[in-house]
């Protein structure tokens, strides 16, 4: 039988008494009893061997049962089980022994089907060459009895060991074998491969197959001409050396190692700002063949045509000095070793935004605070900044069109930290700052999103205080996305009035005005403040500062190198010695008009203003229980009061030709353009 299958035993009788049954009658003299033949040393005979019979007996452990009926069976026969087997018949003592029956035990035997061979990774048939730094595999198959149980132990031969005999199939020399490695897990060979798995006295391969892998990394040329062998056991103590399978690793061009871009030496997108810089850089796989060449390339149309670099020699490059115009532009390096040429994917440059926007104050810088008697404690002052230069925010269609997003901070004398306002320019605002994507409120709440904050009711509290506007675009920072920003500050000088009416009260950087409060007849001193964002975040302010004659407007080349100058010959027209008109009002608001009459309980109060340039409104109301004196207020301009207590108060983000008016009460208008002459409206008296 085939070792590992069930051995069946029967035995019958002829003319056999009735009484024998299948399993005997002990009792009555009746039995069957299996005997086999064995041999053991004696030494007391000639040869030291001899033959025994010994009575078998039912034994679940060894796979023996019916020792004592006419059918035995020997479960899972092994090479062990062989010999001869006799039934012997006892009846009423006589003994009748059948003829002996021979089992012999077969084991199907261990045989190399399929000799080492080296496969790389992605497969190959036969012994393949490696790329350098790939993964292989050395396989063998085998077929033996039981395919489960094979057994592979892996050996190893360097080059400088591994003779002809050892690379091929004969039998090896204790010499020879002494030479070798045994492999494990883990491995390293002695130019750098790796084994990976497989190797050592394992048990490899499926039921049928026998197949075993010996699995190995990061072929190195160093271990080129190396000799792979194996010797299968199975557990019936057969044995088999297959022959040598030889490695041979071909050393290959630059390989990138970046782990981040998927080995492509360099990232799909490089994130820039205008203005800014940027560094490419790549790494490279540590391989054999030294790297001969580095050379950097830009391609300005997509990647149709390719300019080498002067002097970019390394693995890395930096780009200074960035523009709008950069982006898109693509960069690649090419790296060439004693091989080859390999080269990067190309990385393009992406989000060099325009430059924030350059910001100015509105000439005069407090557009209301030209007059002494406009700033002095119970006065307003309106601050507001014009917005030159920089991408405006689009309109999408979805919402009404702005082009900057204004924030206004305060900070107070003894403060260290600005806080920003609402619309009173002295609460805190509430609400959320956006997530700052350039399209939608810089900030959610009760902060004015508009070029000017006034100020209503100086005291002596807001002498010194400092105000900021911070003003932002399209133009976003590439490395966070938040909104690039460019800020602009003033501080307010505010002092008591004084028993002539005529203190002086301004804010710095502000117009110019005699200490008598009489305009001076040469002009207005102005200045202005520009910052630029850098990197994303907020530059040094710098202040250019002059005085804007009428002597000085008159010269073109005094505009041109001043720029308020500059400012005020583009708002007078083509010719900048030209002067500006001052503002007009051609229409006032209405004398009257009544809250109930309205069929919307709200009144329209509107003026019409002409003059050179732009054209500033301010409403205000009159308070009769606030201290001030109306006729101090601006006693130049206007041509009805009303009652003399009380004081008018400047109206917050009122700065339109319009104003809905929904409360009774006398408003009036004050216009005023770039000259700085302002004018107020006749009071328009609301009723309930």
């Amino acid at each position: 039988v085939r070792a590992g299958s069930d051995a069946v035993f029967t035995v019958s009788l002829v003319n056999a008494p009735e009484t024998t049954g299948t399993g005997g009658d002990a009792a009555n003299g009746v039995a069957w009893q299996w005997m086999r033949t064995i041999t053991v040393a004696d030494a007391t005979v000639e040869g030291g061997f001899r033959t025994v019979t010994v009575a078998l007996v039912d034994s679940v452990a060894e796979g023996v049962s019916g020792a004592t009926t006419p059918t035995l069976t020997l479960a899972n026969a092994q090479p062990s089980d062989a010999g001869a087997y006799v039934a012997v018949f006892t009846y009423f003592g006589t003994q009748l022994e059948a003829p002996p029956v021979v089992l012999a035990v077969t084991v199907d035997p261990l045989v190399i089907t399929a000799e080492p061979r080296v496969v790389p990774a992605g497969g190959g048939t036969g012994s393949a060459v490696v790329p350098e730094g790939g993964e292989f595999a050395v396989t063998v198959g085998a077929t033996t009895h039981n395919p489960a149980a094979l057994r592979h132990t892996w050996l190893y031969w360097p080059a400088d060991v591994a003779s002809e005999t050892v690379a091929g199939a004969g039998a090896l020399s204790d010499a020879e074998l002494a030479l070798a490695t045994v492999l494990a897990d883990g491995a390293v060979l002695p130019g750098g491969t790796v084994v990976v798995s497989g190797a050592g006295d394992s048990v490899n391969g499926g039921a049928t197959t026998g197949a075993a892998l010996l699995q190995l990394a990061n072929a190195r040329t160093a271990d080129t001409g190396g000799v792979f062998r194996v010797i299968l056991a199975d557990d019936y103590a057969q044995t088999a050396l297959s022959a040598g399978a030889t490695l041979t690793v071909r050393p290959s061009p630059p390989v990138f190692a970046n782990a981040d871009d998927g080995g492509n030496g360099l990232p799909a997108t490089t994130p820039v700002s205008a203005g800014g810089t940027a560094t490419l850089a790549f790494a490279l796989v540590a391989q054999d063949a030294p790297v001969t060449a580095i050379r950097w390339q830009v391609s300005d149309d997509g990647g149709a045509t390719w300019k080498t670099l002067e002097g970019a020699n390394a693995t890395t490059l930096h780009l200074a000095n960035l523009a709008f115009a950069d982006n898109g532009r693509l960069y690649r390096a090419l790296v060439t070793n004693t091989v080859g040429t390999a080269a990067t994917a190309p990385t393009a440059l992406a989000g060099a935004a325009a430059a924030a926007p350059e910001l100015v104050w509105a000439a005069p810088e407090l557009v209301w605070a030209a007059r002494a008697s406009q700033l002095k404690t119970g006065a307003s002052v309106t601050l507001e900044v014009s917005v030159f230069g920089g991408d405006p925010i689009a309109n999408d269609g979805t919402a009404a069109w702005q082009p900057f997003h204004y924030r206004w901070f305060r900070r107070d004398p003894a403060a260290s930290a600005f806080v920003e306002v609402d619309a009173s320019g002295r609460a805190a605002a509430t609400g959320t700052v956006a997530a700052g994507d350039g399209t939608g409120d810089f900030l959610t709440g009760t902060s004015p999103d508009l070029p000017r904050l006034t100020i209503a009711a100086l005291t002596a509290a807001d002498n010194g205080a400092e105000y900021k506007v911070l003003v932002t675009g399209a133009a976003l920072d590439p490395a966070t996305g938040a909104p690039l920003a460019t800020e602009l500050r003033t501080t307010l000088t505010v002092t008591a009035k004084a028993a002539t009416g005529r203190d002086a009260a301004t804010t710095t950087g502000g117009a110019g005005e005699s200490e008598t409060g009489a305009e001076s007849e040469t002009g207005e001193a102005g200045g202005s403040s520009r910052t630029a964002a850098v990197d994303g975040g907020i530059g040094t302010t710098g202040t250019e500062s002059g005085t804007t004659t009428a002597a000085a407007a008159a010269t073109a080349a005094t505009a041109a190198s001043d720029p308020l100058a500059a400012l005020f010959a583009a708002l007078r027209g083509a010719d900048p010695a030209a002067p500006l008109a001052p503002v007009a009002i051609v229409a006032q608001p209405a004398a009257t008009a009544s809250l109930s009459a309205a069929r919307s309980g709200a009144v329209t109060l509107a003026i019409t203003a002409t003059g050179g340039g732009q054209i500033y409104y301010l409403w205000q109301r009159w308070n009769p229980d606030a201290t001030g004196d109306a006729a101090d207020e601006d006693e130049s301009t206007a041509t009805a009061e009303p009652p003399a207590s009380g004081a008018w108060e400047t109206i917050p983000a009122a700065v339109a030709p319009t104003l809905r008016v929904t409360t009774a009460g006398t408003y009036r208008c004050i216009v005023n353009n770039a000259l700085n002459l302002p004018l107020a409206s006749t009071p328009a008296v609301v009723t309930p």
